[in-house]
C-alpha cells in the first residue's frame, strides 16, 4: 500500500471535508444541540441535589453514594440497558450524558457549601438574615464559582460521551467516528474526531468565562477592587451583561438547532442499519426503492451499535425496517440449533419472527455473505494453510482478532470450537475495519472476515476453507414490521425488488467502491440502482 505524504495527507483530508461539509455540519450541530441540553439538565438536577445534602448531611453519603456508582457503569452498558425502556434517539442518550455528568456538579455543589468560612455564616445570623436569605445572597454566591466549575467539567465530559449516541441512531460527530473504524477511513474518522475535540475545548472556554464572570468581586485574584461606589456598581453591570450575552446566546443557539429542523409531514417509515459498510450500503439500497417507488419519505437512522440495538429498536418500533441476514437471525436471535439447509432457515425465521414478533421477512436478495477466517498469504505459505483444519494445528502460536458478536455466537466462535479444536495463543476482539489494520499490521495473524468484504481484497489476505462446513448461510433479507407493512401495503413489492438479484461478486465490488474508492454509500448505492433501472 503506498503511503501518503503528509502534504498528500493534508490535501486529502480537506478534499473529503469539502466533499462532505454539508453533513459534517449537520452532524456538529446535533452534537451541539444534544451536550447542550444533556449540560442544562444536569445542572437543573445537580444543583438542586447539591443543595439538599449540604442542607441535610445525612443524604450525603447515600446520594453521593448513588451518583459515584452511576458513573462506574460503562457507558456502552448503560445504552444497551436503556434501549428497552426509553428506545433509541435522543432521549436515551441524552438521559445517559445526564447520569454521567451529574457527579462533578453535585460534588462541587455541596463541597463548595458546605466548606464556607464559619464566621461568615455567623455573620450573616447576627444581622437577622435567614436561611433562606443566607443561601440565596450568602452562601450561594460564594460557591457559585466552584459550582460552575463543576458545571465546566460536565460540559467537556458530554461532548465526549455523546460520541456514543450515534451508536443508538441519535446522530452526532459519533456516527463519523464509527463509520470511519468500520471502513479504516481515517479522513472520516479525523472528520468527526477533530470538531468533537474543538467543541470540548470551546465548552471547556465558554465555561471557564462564565465561571470568572459569576466569581464574586471580592474573590477574584489579581483584580483590584474599585476605588468608588460607581465604579464598583459599574462593574457589576458589566459583569451581569457579559453573562446575559453568553447564557443568551447558548439558549438561542439550543432553541434554533431544535426548531430550525423540519418537521417531517405525510408518509415517514424508518429504516436502520448496523455500524458495517455493507449494512450501510444495503440501508441506502433499500431507503431509495422506497422512495423512488414510493411516496413514502424515509428516516434513515443508520449506524446503530449491533444485532441486539436494531432488532429492539425494530421490537419496540422505533424502527421500520431493516436489512438483516437469514443466519444471524435464526443462530443468534432466534437461537436456533444450527442448520445448514437455507431454505428450511428461512422458512423457519419467517414463521417465527411473525408469531414471535410481529415481524415480516421478505426474500433473500441472492448474495450469501459468509463469515470466514482470513490470515496473512506469507502465514498461509509459512504454515502451509488451506482450511481450517490445517489452522488447528498452529492455533496455539496464533493471535486471532475477531468481532464482540462473533466470540459470544453460536454461530461463531462458541460453536466453531466445537466443530474445529482451535485452542489461539490469545483472542483479541476487535470491532470494524479495525480487525484489518491489526492483521495487517502483524499484532495479530488471524482474523474473523466476511467473504463478501472488499478488505480481504485490500490486504491480500487468504480466506482459509470451511472444510467441515461449519459457517451457516448469510443471505441478505428485508425486515419489517407487520404494522408498517398493513399501514403502507405498497412496500410489499418494493421489498422484493431485489430479491435473488445480487450476487457475491456484485456486492463485493461495491463495497470496494465503499470501503477502498472511500465513496460515500449513499451514492454508490444511487449508482448502482440507477444503472441496473430499479430506480430513476
Amino acid at each position: 500500500m503506498k503511503e501518503l505524504t503528509f502534504t498528500e495527507f493534508i490535501q486529502s483530508f480537506v478534499a473529503f471535508v469539502m466533499e462532505r461539509q454539508d453533513q459534517i455540519l449537520t452532524l456538529l450541530m446535533e452534537h451541539i444541540q444534544m451536550t447542550l441540553l444533556s449540560v442544562i439538565i444536569a445542572a437543573l438536577i445537580g444543583i438542586p441535589l447539591g443543595i439538599i445534602i449540604s442542607r441535610f448531611t445525612k443524604l450525603h453519603k447515600p446520594v453521593m453514594g448513588v451518583v459515584n456508582v452511576m458513573q462506574a457503569i460503562p457507558s456502552m452498558a448503560a445504552l444497551g440497558f436503556l434501549i428497552p425502556f426509553l428506545g433509541i434517539g435522543l432521549v436515551p442518550a441524552v438521559f445517559m450524558v445526564v447520569l454521567y455528568s451529574l457527579m462533578p456538579i453535585v460534588k462541587n455543589t455541596a463541597t463548595a457549601l458546605l466548606n464556607i468560612d464559619k464566621e461568615t455564616l455567623d455573620a450573616a445570623k447576627a444581622i437577622g438574615m435567614t436561611e433562606f436569605q443566607i443561601l440565596t445572597r450568602v452562601q450561594f454566591p460564594i460557591a457559585l464559582p466552584v459550582i460552575m466549575a463543576g458545571v465546566r467539567i460536565s460540559a467537556v465530559i458530554a461532548v465526549g460521551l455523546m460520541t456514543l449516541a450515534a451508536l443508538i441512531g441519535a446522530g452526532g460527530l459519533g456516527y463519523l467516528i464509527y463509520s470511519g473504524l468500520q471502513m479504516v477511513n481515517t479522513n472520516m474518522i479525523l472528520s468527526g474526531a477533530i470538531p468533537a475535540c474543538l467543541l470540548a475545548l470551546l465548552a471547556d472556554y465558554l465555561f471557564s468565562q462564565i465561571e470568572k464572570i459569576v466569581t464574586p468581586i471580592s474573590l477574584r485574584v489579581g483584580l483590584a477592587l474599585p476605588d468608588s461606589k460607581e465604579k464598583l456598581r459599574l462593574l457589576k453591570q458589566k459583569r451581569k451583561f457579559s453573562l446575559y450575552i453568553i447564557m443568551g446566546a447558548l439558549f438561542t443557539l439550543l432553541f434554533f438547532i431544535t426548531f430550525s429542523e423540519k418537521a417531517t409531514e405525510g408518509k415517514v417509515v424508518s429504516v436502520t442499519c448496523k455500524n458495517a459498510p455493507e449494512q450501510f450500503l444495503m440501508a441506502n439500497m433499500i431507503s431509495d426503492l422506497i422512495e423512488d417507488r414510493t411516496d413514502i419519505t424515509v428516516d434513515r437512522k443508520f449506524n446503530m451499535g449491533g444485532t441486539q440495538v436494531c432488532f429492539e429498536a425494530l421490537v419496540s418500533g422505533e424502527v421500520d425496517i431493516q436489512v438483516e441476514y437469514t443466519g444471524t437471525i435464526f443462530a443468534s436471535i432466534l437461537q436456533q440449533p444450527l442448520a445448514k439447509d437455507s431454505k428450511y432457515v428461512h422458512d423457519t425465521i419467517k414463521t417465527m419472527y411473525k408469531e414471535q414478533y410481529n415481524l415480516e421477512v421478505f426474500e433473500d436478495w441472492g448474495f450469501n455473505n459468509l463469515y470466514a477466517l482470513a490470515v496473512r498469504q506469507e502465514t498461509a505459505k509459512k504454515h502451509k494453510l488451506e482450511n481450517i483444519t490445517d489452522l488447528t494445528r498452529v492455533a496455539d502460536q496464533m493471535v486471532f482478532t475477531t468481532s464482540f458478536e462473533f466470540t459470544n455466537r453460536e454461530d461463531g466462535l462458541l460453536g466453531l470450537r466445537k466443530v474445529y479444536p482451535l485452542k489461539f495463543k490469545e483472542i483479541k476482539p476487535m470491532d470494524g475495519g479495525l480487525r484489518y489494520a491489526a492483521i495487517d499490521s502483524k499484532n495479530c495473524d488471524v482474523i474473523v472476515a466476511n467473504t463478501t468484504d472488499s478488505m480481504v481484497h485490500k490486504y491480500n489476505l487468504k480466506i482459509l476453507k470451511d472444510n467441515k462446513k461449519f459457517f451457516l448461510d448469510y443471505f441478505s433479507v428485508p425486515v419489517m414490521r407487520a404494522e408498517t407493512l398493513r399501514k403502507y401495503p405498497e412496500l410489499g413489492d418494493v421489498m422484493n425488488i431485489l430479491a435473488g438479484k445480487l450476487t457475491e461478486e456484485i456486492v463485493s465490488e461495491l463495497n470496494y467502491r465503499i470501503e477502498i474508492g472511500e465513496e460515500s454509500p449513499e451514492n454508490v448505492s444511487k449508482d448502482f440502482l440507477r444503472k441496473n433501472g430499479y430506480i430513476k
